[in-house]
């Protein structure tokens, strides 16, 4: 048995973002949990990008007060704190946006080696697209159960590739 290897992402700042490797080590996950990542993945990326705007935002309520008093200077400085948090938050956003560009692809190929359009279909609509049943139902010119259905079989029959990424690190 192949022990998981873990391959970190380091960050300037020392920080690690965890992309586990090989299925051996993801055993634990199921096909709906690998397809699943890509909108978990979306949603931090989602958070990351409002954190560095309020950071920002930060940055900019200290550079307004800096007219109206003496402002502190050195490495202790309120805005030079500010700065570094911003330059760390976007360094943690770049790396999981281009883990997201990885687990995508990943996640588009695999799907595609499914036998049928109708099955790599409703997974991408599902999975990628984040689209609810009843509009790939609509889209797809179906009932709700054939949709279902469908993605039931899509599920059973997708093989997860050899090294999935899994955006979850080990504790």
């Amino acid at each position: 048995m192949t022990a998981a290897r873990e391959t970190p992402i380091l960050l300037p700042n020392g920080n690690k973002l965890q992309k586990l490797l090989s299925a051996k080590g993801n055993a634990h996950m199921t096909k709906a949990e690998y397809l699943t990542q890509v909108r978990t993945l979306s949603r931090r990326i989602d958070y990351h990008n409002e954190r560095l705007r309020r950071l920002r935002d930060q940055a900019d309520a200290v550079t307004s007060r800096w007219g109206e008093h003496t402002v502190s200077s050195g490495k202790d400085a309120p805005y030079v704190h500010i700065l570094e948090s911003i330059e760390a938050a976007r360094e943690e956003l770049e790396a999981e946006e281009r883990l997201l560009v990885s687990l995508r692809r990943q996640v588009e190929d695999t799907v595609n080696t499914l036998p049928e359009d109708k099955l790599r279909f409703v997974l991408l609509y599902r999975y990628i697209e984040e689209r609810k049943i009843e509009d790939i139902a609509e889209l797809m010119y179906t009932s709700l159960s054939s949709v279902k259905r469908w993605i039931a079989s899509a599920l059973e029959l997708l093989v997860l590739p050899e090294d999935p990424i899994s955006i979850f690190a080990k504790s």
